[in-house]
């Protein structure tokens, strides 16, 4: 049995229709879902997280000229029950983890500020998971060697609540998923 480090999943399966022509998102036991220009997410209001992210990543996205990062994370309004905002991570040692990567949203300046809707991130550990190095960084960076050998690539990500590490927020308790799931 091999051990992984990882407390969120990726799943990526190839497809070739692009996400605005069709509505295949994975289904959920519970959830809000929402539909955004690059994404479509199911939003669990008991984590204050997403279910899962679903999207198509082309390759002609990968290579979008970057845009300007804004300065916070946004608490997202369409969650109809109220997301985490910015503030509920600060100081607690997680990063507001992209389920969506940023990079992968730049095809307009209203698709990139979805991607830091606060309904488009899990709890994080920074060093050796979601920067330079890290699981989760390293897992972004073979799906976008699959994209480019594939042309494009339909993925979802979400975080796996099983024997979870507790939670975090000055606003909301959000759930932080376990880093060490044994196996999938």
């Amino acid at each position: 049995m091999k051990t992984f480090n990882l407390s969120i999943f990726i799943f990526l399966v190839v497809f070739s229709s692009r996400a605005q022509d069709i509505f295949f998102a994975p289904s959920a036991l519970d959830g809000q879902i929402i539909q955004y220009d690059e994404f479509v997410l199911s939003y669990n209001e008991e984590h204050e997280q997403p279910n899962w992210v679903a999207y198509i990543l082309t390759e002609s996205e990968i290579y979008l000229e970057s845009r300007d990062r804004p300065y916070r994370f946004n608490e997202d309004h369409n969650v109809i029950s109220g997301s985490a905002v910015h503030d509920d991570y600060t100081n607690t040692g997680f990063d507001r983890g992209h389920l969506s990567r940023a990079m992968y949203n730049k095809i307009s300046e209203k698709a990139y500020l979805e991607s830091f809707f606060m309904s488009n991130v899990s709890p994080q550990y920074g060093i050796n998971f979601n920067r330079s190095g890290g699981d989760w960084y390293n897992l972004e960076e073979l799906e976008i060697s699959f994209t480019k050998k594939l042309n494009e690539l339909y993925c979802v990500t979400g975080p796996i609540f099983k024997d979870n590490l507790g939670s975090i927020g000055s606003t909301t308790t959000i759930t932080v998923p376990d880093i060490s799931i044994k196996s999938f």
